[in-house]
């Protein structure tokens, strides 16, 4: 199981969250998905090892967030 964590600026509310969840959700090799609101932060456990980029163009279609990962040396940075 490979698990990616994200930091999402620009969450707001709990519609984020749900919005966020939804879609990932969708990813058939997504297990779990953990939003963390106040720290702006999005851990996701999934069974393929799911191309980061992959997850993060997912949470973009649900709104334009600025998205970074986090704890990798070639952190990739998207959005806002």
């Amino acid at each position: 199981m490979a698990k990616t964590r994200l930091k999402v600026v620009g969450m707001c509310c709990n519609s984020c969250v749900v919005g966020v969840q939804k879609a990932l959700y969708k990813i058939a090799s997504v297990k779990d998905v953990d939003v963390d609101l106040e720290n702006e932060m999005v851990t996701i456990q999934d069974e393929a090892g799911e191309n980061q980029e992959e997850l993060i163009k997912t949470i973009m279609k649900v709104k334009n967030y600025k998205i970074s990962l986090i704890g990798q040396s070639n952190s990739i940075s998207v959005g806002l």
